[in-house]
């Protein structure tokens, strides 16, 4: 039978000029959606001949869809395609052959243009009825769904909807049911009564087992599934509004992690992980294939999507190879239906956004309070360097004979007078409530689709606006894309184009360091425009607005080409060739400038007075994929046994140019352009090049015996450039199984009637990685360097490394055994996997002697294994009632390890006092430092003031009451960080998890989402941890420090300029464990009556709420626990942001 959905690809050869093929594309796409076919006349002027024995009905249509354009339609339980026909037709008419097949049966016949609907009531027996019942069946989107079966319960007696979307069935009693049903749908059940139309929305069932999921190179039923495949529904992604699409899909799918990060608009940093960190690399982050393109998919828009799938197992991503080492996302775009009339799209979205969680500052008295213990702690008289702070950054005295050198009396009147003139009396802090400021972000999108039987097309369009909470931060998106299908029987032909074009810019000097850090006493902005510069002279938001700029321009442009051909029956061979050309152009100003500060005349840092700067940095990537496929699918003894063949081959060629320059001492800071710089030796340029390609082949094997027990093989063999001759291919197999215990016979007799399906699965396979950055290693490349000689310099080449021409592929192995179980009638779900994963050979640049006289080269030497498992849950309540409601709950739990670095390291990792490290034994970029026991206390201390000599002291430093004990790991009592530094926690969850709860009662609908994680870490650094001690922002929970009367205080004693409380340590290890509601949305959609009377099809309002509220220990500190580790504390980063939304779709 011919599909109403079906995969291909044509060849296409690479052209330049990328958007004159689009204008191509756009006229195209626009005339197939016009096409109004005039075929009223075909079923008498088509003739068809065949001569056909003993065969099955099925097989009978099937001759006659491939001799012709007609399509059927029917419903299997009711009319009998297995019966044995026979047909001996010449040059006759579809009509005579369906007389002939069906003249002395119960089946009769409705031709509809090209549809021909089989239906098992007599058209004189129609007739005779009285009760008649029609109407129209659409989806979700108001889009006519054709095929639905429509049955009275309880009999045979039914129908199937027309292309429109519109049936008729009579002789209908008045207490009879009607029953509609459509894969991939909700079964719905309709009371006739006294209705005589009735008109049914269809519900996506994304559960359901005949639904058709997304592999690789493919398709494949749900129900047949042998790996570990998760699904994700446009329409849930959708109830998320954000600018990234990767956020939207936080918490969907079990084993999948994302975090985000933070980041300014156009940069927000998003970290997907799929089942763990595979590698030491940083290729760790999934492919992600768009209609079999690599992308971006924070640049896709939701609007735009048709389905997600990630494939997450070793047996469902071996057919990618080496690409696929970190699993594997594939996005399907929309496209226009066949039989569809014109309809337009338009979703429009007001978002405001505010700043997240952070940090709560100290009061103004407590903080000089503070003040002037930390510095007597320190030896130095606290009041009068506290006296000192406030005279040298205000107009204050604190000589003055009225305070009598009291500091108390000091600092009442210094509160006092900034209460007055904020300006004259800056307080120590105040960032928070002047950088960061509600911003707008409004998303339009408008998409054009329909179709003929025969082509159908879609053109969207999308713009995103994002402005940025803090000074001079925005985005602007813009995107264009289009769809175009050829269905003639044997020949499927789709081209996919899309363009993409955006821009970011950033304050040229927006140093987030210093707003936590060295930026106190302040003015951030007089009256009058000028800026102050506070104790350390630095200003951020000067900095920000006089600084100058950086804009990001890129630009990409993706054409895709897909063809395929039935060569004979079940043999047909497809082709895709795509084309991906990116460009990217960074340019940033340096201003010049001088400026002092109004109040105390010092001057502020960050400026150059004399020369300002411009640098222009661009570079070009093209890719062009080429995928050919040849498949072979076949049914023998009546479908008892499926198979089905592909073998494939897949070329990649990938180029690369980059090139940058700068110059210096323009005339001032609005002119902006290379040639308008300085020309002397201050200038700098330079360039680069590289180029790389992969060749495959591959191939599948899959079968099933009475869909029961099912069977799957793929190989893949990669061959990169990147690799030595000797070791540049590399073979990745994997093997799977399933059995569906629900569907052998002793499965009724001894579960439950409300168990309906259970499956066995199991998997295993290898994967590899090609994630070196130098793609010549193994080359004996030299190196440019420059020696004076004679007094002039002079060109001179070396070798820099080693090269390697061992090198060899990262290999992943994994397997995997899962279970799948439906209850309810499939309204309940559940699906459990259990994995062990482990990846050899990860490539490592070992440390080498030094005699060698080379830098050392990649080695495979590293392993990393990842164990866990992963659980699903999905529960859909009937669908009879006003009120329906559905939920989804995952939980997924990952343990990861560094088994082996060739007996080498630690390595550390992180920027700052090696705090993350990797080191065998233990997960990646695990947190390391002292294990803390307690602070000493003073009867630790003998009556001199002399630790006793049985605690351990720290080797370089003093202690006294109030400093953290360090414990003694290695017993030698001494504190060193080479002997007691350990293990602390690891900065990645053992367990993730999401639940979604929608429900919808009449026009409204509500969508509530959950997400959260148990058993992260996160270490603070920098300010937030320091009390005080040094001239950075100071958290109001410092107050609790210690001292005699409160010996079991948060903070250790102050200590003014002291860094030995603030090493790395379990003192400063918070849980950054979390439970956030991420997303709330409500919709309203309006009734269609009154849409009607304005020409529209469906009205749709909402409001949604992102990043409502969370609970973690984080929260106690103002620090979200999704920030990067890296940054915890320093808070030199973006925030995230809390967002609430106004939005409206309308379908005309």
């Amino acid at each position: 039978m011919k599909k109403l959905q079906r995969s291909g690809a044509v060849y296409w050869c690479p052209l330049k000029k990328t958007f004159w093929i689009m204008r191509l594309v756009v006229l195209f796409l626009l005339t197939g959606i016009l096409q109004v076919s005039a075929l009223n006349s075909y079923s008498q002027q088509a003739r068809m001949s065949m001569k056909l024995k003993n065969v099955r009905l099925a097989d009978v249509l099937n001759e006659i869809e491939n001799q012709s354009d007609y399509y059927f339609l029917y419903n299997q339980d009711l009319i009998d395609v297995d019966r044995k026909v026979n047909l001996d037709a010449k040059e006759q008419t579809v009509e005579v052959i369906l007389k002939k097949l069906f003249g002395q049966t119960n089946t009769e016949f409705l031709i509809r243009e090209r549809q021909i609907i089989l239906t098992n009531l007599s058209s004189d027996a129609v007739a005779q009825q009285t009760k008649r019942v029609g109407g129209k069946i659409t989806d979700s989107s108001n889009q006519p769904l054709p095929g639905v079966t429509v049955i009275v319960k309880g009999t045979t007696q039914g129908t199937v909807s027309d292309f429109d979307g519109n049936y008729t069935l009579d002789h209908v009693p008045a207490d009879g049911v009607l029953s509609f049903s459509f894969v991939g749908m909700r079964t719905q059940e309709v009371v006739v009564g006294t209705q005589s139309t009735i008109n049914v929305t269809m519900a996506e069932d994304a559960i359901g087992l005949e639904e058709v999921v997304a592999i690789g190179y493919g398709t494949q039923k749900k129900v047949n599934l042998t790996g570990s495949v998760a699904t994700v529904s446009a329409e849930e992604i959708e109830k998320n509004v954000t600018a990234n699409t990767v956020q939207a899909l936080q918490g969907k799918i079990a084993g999948v992690t994302i975090n985000d990060l933070g980041g300014s608009p156009g940069n927000q940093k998003i970290r997907i992980r799929i089942r763990g960190n595979t590698t030491l690399s940083e290729a760790n982050s999934p492919l992600v294939l768009v209609d079999g393109v690599e992308r971006s998919l924070g640049d896709i828009d939701p609007n735009d999507i048709q389905s997600y799938n990630v494939l997450k197992d070793a047996s469902s991503t071996a057919i990618y190879g080496s690409r696929a080492a970190a699993g594997v996302i594939l996005i399907t775009t929309k496209s226009g239906k066949a039989g569809d009339k014109l309809s337009v799209d338009y979703n429009y979205s007001y978002t405001l956004q505010k700043v997240g969680a952070h940090p709560e500052s100290i009061g103004l008295k407590d903080y000089l309070d503070l003040q002037v213990l930390s510095y007597g702690n320190n030896g130095r008289d606290g009041e009068a360097a506290v006296m000192n702070i406030l005279d040298r950054n205000s107009k204050f005295d604190s000589s003055d004979p009225a305070y009598g050198g009291d500091i108390n009396k000091v600092i009442a009147a210094y509160e006092q007078a900034n209460q007055e003139d904020p300006y004259s009396y800056p307080t120590h802090f105040q960032w928070y409530d002047v950088l960061f400021d509600d911003a707008p972000m409004q998303k339009h999108a408008i998409a054009v689709s329909g179709g003929t039987e025969h082509i159908k097309g879609r053109l969207a369009a999308n713009t995103l606006k994002q402005d940025g909470i803090m000074p001079l931060f925005n985005f602007d998106r813009k995107n264009i894309s289009t769809s175009l299908t050829f269905d003639y029987g044997r020949l499927f032909m789709t081209m996919n184009a899309s363009s993409l074009i955006r821009e970011d810019k950033r304050p040229a000097s927006a140093s987030l360091h210093y707003v936590m850090h060295g930026t106190l006493w302040t003015v951030p902005k007089f009256e009058d425009g000028s800026y102050g510069g506070g104790d350390k002279n630095r200003n951020p938001l000067l900095w920000m607005e006089k600084g100058g700029d950086i804009t990001d321009r890129i630009s990409e442009n993706i054409l895709n080409w897909k063809g395929e051909y039935e060569l004979l029956k079940g043999l047909s061979w497809s082709t895709q060739i795509s084309y991906k050309e990116k460009n990217y152009k960074q340019e940033q100003f340096q201003n010049k400038g001088e400026y002092f500060d109004k109040l105390t005349g010092r001057k502020i840092s960050g400026f150059d007075p004399v020369h300002n700067s411009y640098s222009l940095s661009s570079y070009k990537e093209r890719q062009t994929d080429i995928t050919n496929l040849l498949r072979y699918g076949v049914s023998l003894d009546q479908d008892k046994h499926n198979i089905e063949l592909l073998a494939g081959h897949n070329d990649i060629y990938h180029q690369y140019e980059a090139f940058s320059a700068g110059r210096r001492d323009f005339y001032n800071n609005d002119l902006r352009d290379l040639d308008l710089g300085v020309d002397d030796e201050t200038k700098t340029n330079s360039s680069g090049m590289s180029e790389w390609g992969l060749r495959s082949f591959f191939g599948r094997a899959t079968y099933n015996y009475q869909q029961k027990y099912l069977f799957e093989a793929n190989v893949r063999v990669d061959g990169s450039s990147k690799f030595p001759e000797d070791n540049r291919f590399g073979t990745f197999p994997s093997f799977s199984a399933g059995w569906r215990l629900s569907e052998e016979p002793f499965w009724d007799e001894v579960v439950p009637t409300w168990a309906d399906n259970f499956k066995l699965r199991g998997s295993w396979g290898q994967v590899g990685t090609q994630s070196i950055k130098d793609f010549y290693s193994y080359f004996p490349a030299l190196n440019k360097a420059s020696y004076p000689i004679g007094g002039n310099a002079a060109d001179a080449y070396y070798q820099g490394k080693d090269p390697n021409n061992n090198l060899q592929w990262e290999t992943t192995t994994q397997w995997n055994i899962g279970v799948d179980a439906g209850f309810l009638d499939s309204r309940m779900n559940l699906i459990f996997d259990y994995y062990n994963k482990t990846t050899e050979g990860i490539l490592l640049t070992l440390p080498v002697p030094g005699v060698i006289g080379l830098n050392p080269n990649f080695q495979n030497a590293g392993i990393v294994s990842n164990k866990g498992w992963e659980l699903a849950l999905s529960y859909a309540s009937k669908t009879e009632s006003d009120f329906t409601w559905d939920a989804t709950f995952s939980l997924a739990y990952n343990k990861n390890t560094i088994e082996d670095l060739a007996g080498t390291g630690f390595y550390p990792t992180s920027a700052e006092k090696n705090y993350r490290v990797n080191k065998e034994g233990l997960p990646m970029n695990s947190l390391y430092g002292f294990k803390v026991n307690r602070t000493y206390q003073p009867e630790d201390f003998n009556a001199e003031g002399i630790l006793k000599p049985e605690f351990a002291r720290p080797k370089d430093a003093k202690v006294y009451p109030g400093d953290l004990m360090y414990e003694d790991i290695n017993g030698d009592g001494q504190i060193t960080k080479d002997g007691d530094a350990t293990f602390l926690g690891s900065i990645f969850p053992d367990y993730t998890y999401g639940l979604t709860l929608n429900g919808q009662y009449k026009s409204f609908d509500l969508n509530v989402f959950f997400q959260g994680v148990e058993g992260a870490n996160a270490m603070l650094q920098g300010a937030i941890i320091e009390g005080g001690n040094w001239e950075g922002f100071t958290i109001d929970m410092a107050k609790d420090y210690w001292t005699e009367e409160n010996p079991g205080a948060r903070f250790p004693r102050p200590d003014k300029k002291g860094n030995k409380n603030t090493e790395p340590s379990s003192w400063w290890i918070i849980d950054a464990s979390y439970f956030k509601l991420k997303n709330v949305q409500l919709g309203y959609t309006i009734p269609k009556s009154l849409c009607q009377r304005v020409n529209l099809s469906k009205v749709r309002v909402f409001a949604s709420a992102s990043n409502v509220f969370f609970l973690s220990e984080s929260k106690d500190w103002g620090i979200d626990p999704e920030v990067e580790n890296e940054y915890s504390g320093r808070l030199s980063y973006y925030p995230q942001t809390r967002q609430f939304t106004f939005g409206v779709n309308v379908n005309f």
